[in-house]
């Protein structure tokens, strides 16, 4: 259960991160005059920031959904209505 709280703290902290790295201060750091792949440094920063942010919540929304459903055996076995397994 701790976990969980963990997770769902994290999970609402992730858009926080999101502005706070979307924001003039931040990206004014990334402007310079650099190319990275091709692209400006600006433009590969705003899109690696939302492509670590769309991974992140993917990875704990997907954590999150093991510990509900381990939660949920758990209490099918305390209430013994557990499917059993195959």
């Amino acid at each position: 259960m701790k976990d969980m709280r963990k997770l769902q703290f994290l999970n609402f902290l992730l858009p926080l991160i999101g502005f706070l790295l979307m924001s003039p201060p931040l990206i004014s750091i990334a402007n310079v005059d650099k190319m990275i792949f091709g692209f400006p440094a600006i433009i590969a920063f705003l899109f690696t920031v939302w492509m670590l942010l769309i991974a992140a919540a993917f990875l704990f929304q997907r954590h999150i959904a093991s510990l509900d459903k381990g939660a949920d055996n758990k209490a099918d076995l305390a209430a013994g209505t557990a499917k059993p397994e195959k």
